[in-house]
């Protein structure tokens, strides 16, 4: 059952300690006339995979980056259909060997090696997927159709068979959307950051709901509120991450906070306030280590550029603010596996139909973060 609300009271917002700015050196890798709005780095830290957050002609593309080199090295292309809209998200595979992506209606396979395309997924009788989490073992991707509320009906988890590229099991969300999803280091659970009304249309909510994959159909297990009612169906939490440790899970609660979740005693544990006093919170990255979380959001005036707030999490404290990016905002974060560097995929926003991306990259060694 999902936690009451007012129990989160007991749980005071922490109080963000902010220690001042720290100007950081950035290599800057510009990816054209590219709206990046999703990130992974490899598991063995040699490429960057990026794609567009929208759908024209020229964003049906991943770009790849070369880290050692910091240059663009590759682009796959895709095909799609007049339905999809853009590329909702992106994920690997735990060896690397395959990159998942997600558009309106269909999941499409990468060979990373290659670039082709190895599978097309086409789910029936989507509305609009929205999130996705491969299996530990590769063996199953899970699609979350997440727009099933304009139909009255509450979202769905689509289970993928990669290796017979077909659709092998299916169970409905609690709530109507689903905006991030993860699957926990043992690979027994499937975890989603949903929102969504009551039954009577009367109250929003915002949960992680859990589900246990250690059968081809997931079976729902808990849910824990993460906003008060009311607060989140359009300011929902997005963008989680996990911990590799599995103890952790952080995501962006109403693009003004960190929220900090324990999924294995299934409680929320904190909630940070990153916005400064109004600025726009986007993404969150974790280190590896588990010792600090980087957080993205904009500044009171575009002249500034986005910012990285680091929360350490022994304290849940601001203890540094990363400085110097340029462009307007930065949507999407991640850190090499070595903890050593920041990737950050960036979008200048001229006001036109053209957007411009970028990776922005931090060497974390030398900052001392």
């Amino acid at each position: 059952m999902i936690g009451v609300v007012a129990a989160l009271g007991l749980l005071a917002a922490c109080a963000a300690d902010i220690s001042g700015d720290d100007e950081v050196e950035i290599t800057m890798v510009p990816l054209g006339r590219l709206s990046p709005g999703h990130l992974v780095v490899a598991p063995d830290g040699r490429s960057s995979y990026f794609a567009s957050a929208t759908f024209s002609e020229e964003d049906k593309r991943v770009q790849v980056l070369d880290n050692a080199r910091r240059e663009i090295v590759a682009t796959y292309t895709f095909d799609t259909d007049p339905d999809d809209t853009w590329v909702r998200g992106m994920a690997l595979s735990g060896d690397g060997r395959w990159l998942h992506v997600i558009t309106s209606h269909r999941l499409v396979v990468l060979d990373t090696a290659t670039g082709a395309t190895a599978a097309t997924v086409v789910p029936p009788d989507t509305v609009g997927l929205g999130a996705l989490a491969v299996a530990r073992d590769g063996r199953h991707v899970y699609l979350f159709d997440d727009q099933s509320a304009l139909l009255g009906l509450p979202g769905r988890i689509f289970v993928v068979d990669v290796g017979t590229a077909t659709v092998v099991g299916q169970t409905a969300l609690k709530r109507d959307l689903a905006n991030g999803a993860l699957v926990s280091p043992d690979g027994t659970r499937l975890y989603a950051t949903t929102s969504g009304w009551s039954k009577n249309r009367t109250e929003s909510q915002v949960a992680l709901e859990t589900y246990d994959i250690t059968t081809t159909t997931p079976r729902f297990v808990s849910d824990i509120g993460l906003l008060p009612p009311n607060q989140g169906v359009y300011h929902p939490a997005l963008n989680p991450v996990l911990s590799d440790d599995g103890q952790r899970i952080y995501a962006v609660g109403s693009y003004r906070d960190l929220l900090v979740v324990d999924p294995v005693h299934e409680r929320l544990v904190a909630t940070i306030p990153v916005d400064n006093g109004g600025e726009h919170v986007r993404a969150v990255a974790v280190r590896h280590d588990g010792s600090a979380v980087y957080v993205a959001r904009d500044q009171r005036t575009a002249a500034d550029g986005p910012v990285v707030a680091v929360v350490d999490t022994a304290t849940a404290r601001i203890v540094d603010t990363l400085v110097g990016f340029e462009d307007d905002y930065i949507p999407a974060l991640a850190v090499a596996p070595g903890d050593d560097t920041l990737y950050t995929a960036s979008v200048t926003d001229p006001g036109t139909d053209t957007r411009y991306g970028a990776a922005q990259i931090v060497d974390l060694d030398d900052q001392g973060t």
